[in-house]
């Protein structure tokens, strides 16, 4: 099975640290001034990325930038 499903976070916005048993990818299809963290290492994320994430790992999500951003998970 795949998951696929639009997140919007929007400034200030935070996303606790969580993992899920699927690996993600996700791909940033509006905005910027977000960014993951993963196992500790912050990537910031802007339009037209591909962040990939293993199953099984720690990660977390926020925004200081302006406006939304949108990306679009697929696990």
């Amino acid at each position: 099975s795949i998951f696929c499903g639009l997140q919007m976070l929007l400034p200030g916005e935070k996303a606790p640290a969580h993992r899920h048993t699927p690996s993600a990818a996700r791909i940033v299809v509006e905005g910027e001034g977000a960014y993951t963290i993963v196992n500790g290492e912050k990537c910031v994320m802007a339009h037209g990325d591909l962040i990939p994430t293993r199953g099984g790992t720690w990660h977390d999500h926020g925004h200081d930038g302006n406006g939304p951003v949108i990306w679009l998970d697929a696990l």
